[in-house]
């Protein structure tokens, strides 16, 4: 084999070699794209479950028993939160689950879980307006994990149904 032969032999093998590595980045990078988007949507499935959960709860404590307010300001006064003889899970209304805080394992590893629960402006359900009262609370789910690059975060806006 002649040196021209050596050197059409050896540049084959560079230029295998460099498409070999570009397909290995490539599916690298797929690969952790699937991963992340996996993590994130257990991080939003955990979310969510704390939001359908509020949704099963009573507006307030003042109508747990049905009885209709037609005011705002029969309703809990801020900071809300549970009272000293209740706990997670077995909150009776959605402001209840404000300040809870826990750690939850998923197949993707460990999950931390911040709720809020604030009341917000009918004007603009953005709006916090603690300590006033209205008829409109705002549940915020926040999940962390070392896994995520960004916190994860799901809303919902409880409405009271004035029925006067």
């Amino acid at each position: 084999m002649g040196s021209r032969e050596l050197i059409l032999t050896i540049g084959a093998i560079v230029i295998f070699s460099l498409t070999t590595l570009s397909i290995n980045r490539l599916t690298l990078g797929n690969s952790e794209a699937t991963i992340n988007q996996q993590i994130e949507l257990y991080a939003l499935n955990l979310a969510q479950r704390f939001i359908e959960e509020g949704k099963t709860r009573a507006f307030d404590e003042t109508t747990i028993a049905n009885t209709p307010a037609s005011m705002p300001a029969a309703f809990g006064t801020p900071p809300l939160t549970h009272g000293v003889s209740e706990s997670y899970p077995s909150f009776d209304d959605v402001d209840d689950f404000n300040g809870l805080t826990l750690t939850e394992a998923t197949p993707v590893g460990q999950m931390q879980v911040n709720v809020a629960v604030n009341y917000v402006s009918e004007a603009n359900l953005d709006s916090v307006v603690n300590p006033t009262k209205t008829f409109y609370k705002k549940m915020t789910v926040t999940v962390t994990s070392d896994a995520l690059a960004i916190p994860v975060r799901s809303e919902y806006v409880f409405a009271y149904q004035k029925n006067f």
